[in-house]
């Protein structure tokens, strides 16, 4: 429980051999593994840098706790993330959103690997400073509920001969204040 102030400029894991929760706070960056465990919020987190999941089950709550990061959102490897009706905002500059979703790769018919767990997001905000800042896809981007982009260049793929061209799927709503 975080009912002081926290500081540090490194990254914060969560990598504990059992099932753990994660109050309101600030990090640099979290990590989030320590096997086929449950990583519960119970308050809003904010990112500087990185959220990570790795070989964990990162949930929202029931009561739907937000996530805020200004970097990238790493979420493939064999984790995975309980969006419930949750929002993600990622803000920042240069940002990649690595889903571990399998995608086809360019001019081949072939689809690069896909990982176990699930990827996807309820609500999804981009919101860059200004049109000149990007998020690229590294794998399919699956948004339940609305996705919105304000002020930022979103890239379906960096290099589509490398890394392959990435889908999108919306479950909601499209709101699109930026480049795409």
């Amino acid at each position: 429980i975080n009912q002081g102030i926290f500081r540090h400029s490194a990254t914060m894991y969560f990598n504990g051999a059992r099932n753990q929760n994660i109050s309101q706070s600030n990090f640099y960056s979290v990590r989030f593994g320590g096997g086929n465990y449950l990583k519960t919020l119970s308050g809003n987190i904010t990112c500087a840098g990185d959220v990570v999941i790795d070989n964990a089950t990162l949930d929202v709550s029931p009561a739907n706790f937000s996530i805020t990061l200004d970097n990238n959102w790493k979420n493939d490897s064999t984790g995975s993330f309980i969006a419930r009706q949750g929002t993600v905002t990622i803000n920042g500059e240069y940002s990649y959103i690595y889903s571990g979703q399998g995608n086809q790769q360019y001019g081949t018919g072939t689809y690069l690997s896909n990982h176990l767990g699930t990827k996807s997001f309820y609500n999804l905000i981009i919101n860059k400073n200004s049109n000149t800042y990007w998020v690229i896809l590294r794998g399919n981007l699956t948004v339940q509920n609305n996705l919105m982009i304000n002020n930022c260049d979103l890239r379906q793929s960096h290099d589509p001969n490398t890394y392959g061209i990435n889908n999108i799927y919306i479950g909601g709503d499209y709101i699109n204040k930026g480049v795409f």
